[in-house]
């Protein structure tokens, strides 16, 4: 197994703030709805003509387990509070217990987030993972991308690549606090029979000197 750092910007504004923002300039939910998560065209196949449509859909990451999704529609007739499916529950002993709970309940059960009141009152993000349907709450999550204009400023993006663009002793450091970290879950190790080594690979080398270059021109 490999091990390299990455680095992901997420906007502060929350998906909820987004949506209030394209309510403030009139658009509809209909209109909301195509801009964010656009429909295929089922005159086109798979191959041919749904990769824009695939690229324009939003991404975003949760704030309670910091996992990306990509959404496919907006549910604008339920609420974390309304909306309910059958969820299978796993305690500490194995036991699997089913049961019909509301996006709410859910979350501060598996999660431990409680929403508040107003959060009751906004509609549902919904994708499809693993053959079935998910639902995630606007208010706790967040764009996965950076806004158009903040990405056509060359002066932002050029202070962002220091975070992008990280030197050997960083990147070092990052991983090998990662490497800790996991070496520290002794028990999850053990139990899956996992060997951590924390010393990164040993490899030779040599540093050369710059290379002359020699302009033919130059006597």
């Amino acid at each position: 197994m490999n091990i390299d750092t990455s680095t992901k910007f997420v906007q502060m504004k929350t998906v909820l703030d987004r949506l209030s923002e394209l309510k403030r300039e009139r658009y509809s939910n209909d209109e909301i709805s195509e801009l964010l998560t656009p429909k295929f065209d089922d005159t086109k196949s798979s191959a041919s003509g749904q990769s824009s449509t695939d690229a324009s859909r939003l991404v975003v990451i949760t704030s309670y387990n910091s996992a990306s999704y990509q959404i496919e529609s907006i549910i604008w007739d339920e609420t974390p509070k309304s909306k309910t499916f059958d969820w299978k529950e796993t305690d500490e002993t194995g036991k699997v217990t089913k049961s019909k709970v509301t996006v709410a309940e859910y979350l501060d059960r598996r999660w431990g987030v409680k929403l508040t009141a107003d959060e009751f009152k906004q509609p549902l993000l919904q994708l499809t993972a693993r053959g079935q349907p998910v639902y995630l709450v606007p208010s706790r999550c967040h764009e996965a991308s950076l806004p158009k204009d903040f990405t056509k400023d060359a002066n932002k993006m050029k202070d962002l690549r220091n975070y992008m663009i990280t030197d050997p002793t960083i990147r070092y450091n990052r991983i090998g606090d990662l490497t800790a970290t996991v070496f520290s879950q002794a028990k999850i190790l053990n139990d899956w029979n996992i060997k951590v080594n924390q010393n990164f690979a040993q490899i030779k080398g040599k540093q050369l000197y710059h290379c002359k270059v020699l302009d033919p021109k130059n006597n």
